[in-house]
């Protein structure tokens, strides 16, 4: 090995207590995003539980039969879907091996999020109709009087 090989060679050195920090919470980061995808669906299912039953309870008459019926839907489908999402992730891990552990919870967390966005994005699209209709109507109806 001559001189030049040895220059070459990048000496460690040891991390900054802010480097240790941000890992650190990269680590923790990694752990909870499940938990925290976990505690956003349940958040979902008791915001659209609440209108759901709001607004079959109230039915605004403004309404079409058919417009609330669309909305109720959308509502029930986001329902069902968050509570899909908080189901357990199902699979098999072998705990002896990171790297089907690594994985599994990225899979499960893929799982996750795509009940979070679906459910989220029903909920957004009833509450956006029912906003519409109701802004519509009012307009049409002070145009009127």
């Amino acid at each position: 090995m001559d001189n030049n090989d040895k220059k070459s060679i990048p000496k460690g050195t040891r991390p900054s207590e802010e480097e240790v920090f941000y890992t650190k919470m990269a680590r923790e980061t990694l752990k909870n995003n499940l938990q925290f995808a976990n505690e956003v669906l349940r958040q979902l299912v008791s915001i659209t539980s609440v209108l759901l039953g709001g607004f079959i309870i109230f039915q605004y008459p403004g309404f079409s039969q058919v417009m609330r019926q669309f909305i109720i839907i959308l509502l029930l489908g986001s329902l069902i879907i968050a509570l899909i999402g908080i189901l357990p992730f199902e699979g098999s891990v072998d705990i002896r091996m990171p790297n089907e552990i690594k994985k599994h919870k990225e899979e499960a967390l893929k799982w996750k999020h795509i009940h979070l966005w679906l459910a989220a994005g029903l909920l957004v699209i009833s509450l956006t109709i029912a906003f519409v209709a109701l802004v519509s109507k009012k307009i049409w109806s002070c145009g009127a009087g």
